[in-house]
């Protein structure tokens, strides 16, 4: 649509939305995300007093401070999604919002597709509180060499987040975090670690290794290599239990399947699964989308080679089973009109 802020300003004070709450300004060409919006007098001044939550995806934002002005300007702004931006080609800001001490109700980050390709960034990014976060396919785990794993990235902004309860649309276990933690705190006591010189970079690593002290004791020698690791492949083979609902056309009356899956488990196993219960579907047709409440169609499962872990499978996860060939028909459909 294009909308500017000037236009939502202007809706704001004609009082056209008093009780808004949730607004999508997602691909507006909105690239300084939120300008500085005050009164006359200098005080901060924005529309929607509201707000709850602002979706900022796709507008090529790269400024880090768009943090805070999105909590100056909605002081009761719970979740931000600055989904498919640019935000880590630059960290200039980040730090600085990160120590802002400045109460707010942002608690939910939402970050997928951007920029963050360093271990740097990944620190910076960790000293910013939050409840939940979402931070997958960024360059760090993309591409033919990816300076890291999935299931290593999650395992460090757990460590390195105690706020975080939701990590990628997954819950953060006790189990999984006590496992992230021992591990990032055995890769800094034994040293010689390049992530965590560039962690450190950006991040206080001393504070955390004396926070996870005072939780684990000390993790040393071969407990780095043998227990942590032990820690890590445990996590990675870990069992979730998922709801598999059929919602194609031919499959939609069949009943739920709940189904224990290893996290390992790829997304071409996982349909062959899913044909052996809803036959009716072919496999070529089967399409699988992650349940998110966030989101109105949930997430593609559409990478065959990824772990279900990637996508952030986790406890309790709704995936559909879709047939491709309903949306094929309704494309036809519609053309025929």
């Amino acid at each position: 649509t294009k909308v500017t802020w000037e236009d939502l300003r202007a809706l704001d004070e004609a009082a056209a939305f008093p009780q808004l709450e949730n607004l999508r300004l997602a691909h507006n060409g909105l690239s300084e995300g939120i300008p500085v919006m005050t009164t006359p007098d200098g005080a901060s001044a924005g529309p929607f007093p509201r707000l709850r939550s602002l979706v900022l995806d796709g507008n090529g934002i790269s400024d880090w401070r768009v943090l805070q002005r999105a909590i100056q300007t909605f002081p009761k702004l719970e979740q931000l999604h600055l989904n498919s931006n640019q935000l880590g080609e630059a960290l200039e800001g980040l730090a600085d919002v990160a120590a802002d001490q400045t109460p707010r109700r942002l608690t939910a980050l939402f970050l997928n597709e951007n920029r963050l390709s360093s271990w740097r960034a990944v620190g910076a990014l960790s000293a910013y509180a939050v409840l939940e976060l979402k931070a997958q396919k960024n360059p760090i785990t993309e591409g033919d060499s990816p300076l890291a794993s999935p299931m290593l990235l999650r395992q460090v902004f757990i460590a390195l987040m105690p706020t975080l309860l939701r990590l990628n649309a997954s819950e953060v276990t006790v189990k999984e975090r006590t496992a992230a933690e021992r591990y990032v705190l055995g890769l800094a006591a034994q040293g010689g670690s390049k992530m965590i010189e560039a962690l450190s970079e950006a991040c206080d690593i001393p504070g955390h290794v004396e926070r996870l002290r005072a939780v684990h004791g000390e993790v040393v020698g071969g407990e780095v290599t043998e227990e942590a690791q032990a820690s890590r492949s445990a996590l990675m083979h870990s069992l979730v239990q998922v709801e598999l609902r059929p919602v194609g056309a031919a499959i939609v009356d069949q009943p739920v399947a709940t189904k224990r899956l290893p996290h390992t488990m790829t997304v071409a196993e996982l349909k062959r699964l899913c044909q052996s219960l809803f036959k009716q579907v072919p496999f070529d047709r089967l399409r699988l989308q992650l349940a998110d409440s966030s989101l109105p169609f949930g997430i593609p499962l559409d990478d065959d080679g990824r772990e279900l872990g990637f996508y952030g499978v986790g406890d309790g996860a709704e995936i559909r089973v879709d047939d491709a060939q309903d949306a094929s028909k309704c494309g036809a459909a519609g053309r025929g009109q």
